[in-house]
């Protein structure tokens, strides 16, 4: 009597499928390790999310460290929802910026540039008491960002072409990351002042004249949140560094090969 042999059902040839592919997608990526092309382009993609997580840090911090800028610049919700909109105009600028000169210059260099202008714009921001000078300040330091942001997605797609999805997915968690720990780093540094007591200190009347005077008690002078600015200035300009290596490592190669 000849024994039955029962048929592979669907799932365990779909299980074995994906067991054999991805046995296969792991020896195709130790190959393609071998080719020192293939590790720059994983290198660089490596830089970029730290890029990335720096950015996502820096327009993060903004929020939680609101009522901290009312208190550097003396002023209530109203007018200080101004520094939002001067972000995002600064942000949009920058990256349509960024758009048009991406192809004329040096790309590695204006992602240098652009970190650096970021960096340095982040660490002077809660120094800019006058109203005035801390709306022009988020707007240079969102200018930065947008250009960042730009150059970063362009350059992923010039390296990875049709193969970037896994890499783009990878700069965008990089972003994601460095948005959710940002709050979480700039908290000891703020203020300890209820939004209400501030607004209501910080209320402003106008006089006949048009100049503005605060009615309500001083707000608190001292605020600590300029140390939470200088770890996330600090955080991009680390971010450079290995851009920067890498961008004389590739220029020093192309001459070799001249």
């Amino acid at each position: 009597m000849v024994a039955s042999t029962s048929k592979p059902t669907e799932e365990q040839i779909s299980s074995e499928k994906m067991s054999t592919d991805s046995r296969n997608a792991k020896s195709d990526f130790r190959t393609k390790l071998k080719s020192s092309v293939y590790r720059r382009k994983c290198l660089k993609t490596l830089w970029l999310g730290f890029s990335f997580c720096a950015l996502g840090f820096s327009v993060s911090q903004r929020g939680p460290a609101f009522l901290d800028i009312q208190i550097i610049t003396q002023t209530d919700v109203e007018s200080a929802s101004f520094f939002f909109t001067a972000a995002s105009v600064g942000y949009l600028i920058g990256s349509l910026t960024a758009g048009v000169v991406y192809d004329k210059l040096d790309k590695s260099m204006l992602l240098i540039m652009s970190l650096l202008g970021l960096s340095f714009t982040t660490i002077a921001l809660p120094w800019c008491s006058p109203y005035a000078l801390m709306i022009a300040i988020h707007f240079i330091c969102s200018l930065f960002g947008g250009s960042v942001d730009t150059v970063g997605n362009a350059e992923l797609v010039r390296i990875w072409g049709k193969e970037g999805e896994m890499a783009m997915q990878f700069l965008h968690f990089t972003f994601a990351f460095g948005g959710v720990i940002s709050p979480l780093i700039t908290m000891p540094f703020l203020t300890e002042e209820d939004s209400q007591s501030i607004e209501t200190n910080a209320s402003i009347s106008t006089t006949s004249n048009g100049t503005s005077n605060s009615t309500g008690p001083a707000l608190p002078l001292t605020t600590k949140v300029h140390y939470a600015f200088l770890i996330s200035g600090s955080l991009m300009f680390l971010a450079c560094v290995p851009l920067i290596v890498q961008w004389f490592t590739d220029s020093l190669r192309r001459e070799k090969t001249k």
